[in-house]
């Protein structure tokens, strides 16, 4: 036992308990009904139980951020939030300098990260319907019903991608409960994330466990040749990317199980957008008979990775594209930058060793 529990470090282990306790969580709400206030109360207690005491920051740039969208005009609401959400992160990131709390790290970061970009694009949702509301042809869709304040909080929170991703909006939560979505069955796109495990979880186990990061902060590295630390160098980034395989394939499933992303497949649908053709989309969408596909919830296509900057540059840039949530990526790049401080101190170390400094 002791020698599986050391294949993967803790927080692996945590991540992976997280995964699969929402995959079945999925299976569950769908069977007996999917509930958008229930399953960001789920969301919200899985945080408790695996953060205790620091949900409290997240709660505290929930209500911060409901507040403004409560009391301010549609206009300004967006700008409002944004200087206000940045404000809050770099409070939270820096709080531990100036009182007696504990510095904010790892999945209390990572939940951090995906309620601030909600909460912003949930912002962009609501000033852009109302920007658009007496459009008689518009050219892309709007959010369809504004939400509550208890809707919102349960999207902040909802279980599904509060610890890996992926995003999507509040629209795209609402086009879940779409009732043809309840007949549809996602087996042949869940079958097909799964496949991928199949290859990414052993090598990232087999990888992870015989070439740790941590030799290369020992003295040992510096006993071998200069190609062995290139070779060690791209073994440990292929840790990291199947890694991020391995993570993806569940959450994406999660997502196609609770119906978040699926569309009519003649209706093109569009990270992070939904359908992009809204004339076959009304046609289509409580047809039980039409093709569905998950393109909406596609965050990794791996043969396409290596032609890109990276999955995560990928993302961020169809999102920017086709979406307003620039203002989402900025902060959490800043975010991220300073919630990994030490790992990116690791990464120059790291760089020193492959290149012999």
């Amino acid at each position: 036992m002791d020698k599986i529990i050391g294949l993967l470090s803790k927080d692996d282990w945590i991540y992976t308990g997280l995964l699969l306790f929402s995959f079945g969580a999925s299976c569950y709400v769908r069977k007996i009904g999917n509930n958008i206030l229930a399953s960001g109360a789920l969301g919200f207690a899985m945080a408790v139980f695996i953060i205790g005491s620091k949900i409290m920051y997240s709660l505290g740039i929930c209500t911060i951020a409901l507040i403004i969208q409560q009391v301010t005009s549609k206009k300004k609401t967006p700008l409002y939030v944004f200087l206000a959400t940045f404000t809050y992160l770099m409070f939270v990131r820096f709080a531990h300098y100036i009182l007696p709390v504990n510095e904010v790290a790892s999945h209390t970061n990572v939940i951090q990260l995906i309620i601030t970009l909600r909460i912003i694009g949930i912002t962009f949702e609501e000033h852009d319907a109302w920007l658009h509301k007496d459009d008689e042809n518009p050219t892309k869709r709007y959010l369809t019903e504004f939400p509550t304040i208890f809707e919102k909080l349960a999207y902040f929170y909802h279980f599904c991608g509060l610890f890996t991703g992926p995003y999507y909006t509040y629209q795209m939560l609402l086009d879940s409960q779409n009732p043809v979505l309840k007949t549809w069955d996602p087996t042949l796109e869940v079958k097909h994330r799964f496949l991928r495990l199949v290859w990414s979880v052993p090598v990232f186990v087999i990888t992870n466990h015989y070439f740790p990061l941590d030799t290369l902060r020992s003295d040992a590295i510096w006993e071998v040749s200069f190609p062995t630390r290139l070779l060690y160098a791209a073994l440990i980034f292929v840790v990291f990317k199947t890694r991020v395989y391995s993570a993806w394939a569940i959450a994406e499933s999660i997502c196609v199980i609770l119906g978040i992303g699926i569309y009519p497949a003649a209706s093109n649908p569009k990270i992070i957008v939904g359908p992009s053709d809204l004339e076959v989309f009304k046609q289509l969408r409580n047809d039980e008979n039409v093709v569905m596909n998950s393109d909406a919830i596609v965050n990794l296509d791996i043969p396409k990775v290596g032609k890109k900057s990276g999955c995560l540059t990928g993302l961020a840039t169809k999102v920017a594209n086709e979406y307003h949530t620039e203002i989402a990526q900025k902060m959490s790049q800043i975010f991220y930058i300073f919630s990994k401080k030490k790992k990116i101190e690791d990464h120059g170390e790291y760089t020193k060793v492959v290149a012999g400094a």
